[in-house]
């Protein structure tokens, strides 16, 4: 009888794992299918609570998190202060433009900030900086 417990083929094997954590469904869609389409395996959550499902389950090279999702949970998890979290790069998005904001979201140090609507050239520039793909 096959093992089931790996699905994956030997070119999906070596992808660099990717979440994007937004609440907003085109975002989502378009960050999802940009990454997908550069080689990378994208795993979407549309808020706070599956994004920390996603994180506590599966490593991942990369994260991008709307600012509205950052909850002190998800803070702690990010940042690796969570018990049996690691640390991991993360990019902040965001569709508010208040210098508050921005002071907020960059006080935890995240490797990337983009504004929406952001050029999908960036954000690959960016990808691929960080993944040294």
């Amino acid at each position: 009888m096959p093992k089931l417990e790996n699905n994956l083929s030997d070119a999906d094997a070596g992808k660099q794992k990717i979440l994007v954590a937004d609440g907003d469904f085109y975002y989502r869609s378009i960050l999802k299918n940009f990454l997908s389409s550069r080689g990378y395996e994208v795993e979407c959550a549309r808020d706070c609570e599956e994004t920390v499902e996603s994180l506590m389950r599966t490593t991942f090279g990369l994260c991008f998190i709307d600012d509205h999702l950052l909850a002190e949970q998800m803070q702690e998890l990010i940042a690796g202060r969570r018990s049996g979290a690691c640390g991991i790069p993360f990019v902040i998005i965001t569709a508010d433009i208040s210098a508050e904001t921005e002071r907020r979201t960059k006080a935890l140090s995240p490797i990337g900030y983009f504004v929406k609507s952001f050029n999908l050239a960036d954000i690959g520039a960016a990808v691929d900086r960080i993944l040294n793909k």
